[in-house]
């Protein structure tokens, strides 16, 4: 009887999946940046239409809890012009984390992570990126900037409906940049 009465509230709600917060955590190294996703999901009515994740890369890994306990009540499929695709079978408040190899682009000594326009809320880029190498943001405030050994930590505010763009390259020494210069004159000559 309970169980009746929740589904006809549910079935009496307007259909809506929430994206409540996001949280991204990304670690560059040497094999390419791996990326940590995790989202607060609320979701109600019934049937529930899909809803767009922004996940920079390629999933490989999702655990999903409903109301604090393991669950499947989710699909997830990637879709063609990036990020994820989710569907919940059933009313509730879900957390889901994905974890994955970023999609980069690689030019001239430097890796570019582009991540969409966040649709959550509240939403929080976290970058660990070696301390050797450059950093540079667009399309995020930089709320935090901290070194911990030979990393550099970032927190990143995304902007309201841009792309943020991570990018680290080798920094080069004064003297180096001009030898650099050289060197590739001299390629381009031979």
């Amino acid at each position: 009887a309970d169980r009746a009465r929740a589904e006809r509230r549910d079935r009496s709600v307007k259909p809506a999946l929430t994206v409540e917060s996001q949280r991204l955590a990304i670690r560059f190294d040497d094999a390419g940046p791996s990326v940590e996703a995790v989202y607060e999901l609320w979701v109600e009515g019934w049937p529930v239409t899909s809803a767009h994740l922004p996940f920079p890369g390629f999933a490989a890994t999702a655990e999903l809890t409903r109301d604090g306990k393991p669950s499947a009540g989710l699909a997830l499929a990637k879709e063609r012009d990036g990020g994820l695709s989710v569907v919940a079978r059933e009313p509730g408040r879900y957390r889901l984390v994905v974890r994955g190899r970023g999609e980069v682009q690689r030019a001239a000594g430097s890796t570019r992570l582009l991540i969409e326009p966040s649709r959550a809320a509240v939403a929080v880029t976290e970058v660990d990126a070696p301390a050797a190498l450059g950093t540079h943001v667009e399309g995020a405030v930089v709320v935090g900037e901290r070194t911990a050994g030979d990393r550099r930590l970032l927190t990143l505010a995304p902007n309201r409906g841009a792309t943020t763009v991570v990018e680290v390259r080798r920094e080069q020494e004064a003297g180096e940049a001009t030898t650099l210069l050289a060197d590739s004159s001299l390629l381009t000559i031979l």
